[in-house]
């Protein structure tokens, strides 16, 4: 994988390569960042979106420091990098399939975990869920978010190889695949692979299936 992925969590910026994860400080007004405008062995040119600001705005990080400072050899580590992607978070995504879609999340379970459904038929093309970082095979506590989406079942097994992917939690695994929302996996692949699973479920001759499993 030629590609970093660049994300923020609350009062961290968050860059991930190679199965390393570099935390570093950020402000505490950060939303997220939208954009990266330049990258160029370890200096970043990016846009990003402040509570304080409407408009999103020009910020440069510097990564040489940041991983000397983490003992790492900058200059090795930073070398196969060549483009730097933006990851997702849940309001990323809430945004993007209000402005794409047309969608608000509906919350039918009246907690945190939210589905995205067609307006027409009122099937499900999405659902947001958060789930134990132990129920996914990850080390550590707490809850990660992951998005499920419906997906080509041969594309299924070539992606649950992949970092930020899981078989789908509490879904049909053959049809379904779940999307850490944590910043593993890059914002256009995600924006694709829900494109496909908004289109897959766009029929309305049919009545919506129930596709979360029984325990």
């Amino acid at each position: 994988m030629g590609y970093a992925i660049l994300s923020n969590e609350p009062n961290h910026t968050v860059f991930k390569y190679g199965g390393h994860t570099i935390r570093f400080r950020a402000p505490h007004s950060l939303e997220y960042y939208s954009s990266v405008k330049e990258w160029d062995h370890g200096y970043l040119v990016v846009m990003a979106k402040y509570s304080h600001n409407s408009q999103d705005e020009e910020e440069y990080i510097d990564l040489v420091p940041i991983l000397e400072d983490l003992y790492f050899d900058a200059e090795t580590f930073l070398k196969p990098i060549k483009e730097v992607r933006i990851g997702m978070d849940r309001q990323q995504l809430f945004d993007h399939v209000k402005h794409h879609y047309g969608t608000t999340p509906d919350y039918p379970w009246a907690d945190q975990n939210a589905v995205l459904r067609h307006k027409e038929n009122r099937k499900w093309y999405g659902v947001i869920l958060k789930v134990g970082r132990d129920k996914l095979g990850l080390p550590g506590d707490g809850l990660v978010d992951v998005l499920n989406v419906k997906c080509d079942p041969f594309l299924i097994g070539s992606l649950r190889i992949q970092e930020g992917f899981h078989p789908a939690y509490h879904m049909n695994k053959e049809q379904w695949i779940s999307i850490r929302l944590d910043g593993s996996v890059a914002e256009d692949t995600i924006e694709s692979l829900l494109d496909l699973s908004f289109v897959a479920t766009k029929g309305t001759a049919k009545k919506a299936a129930k596709i979360v499993e029984k325990k």
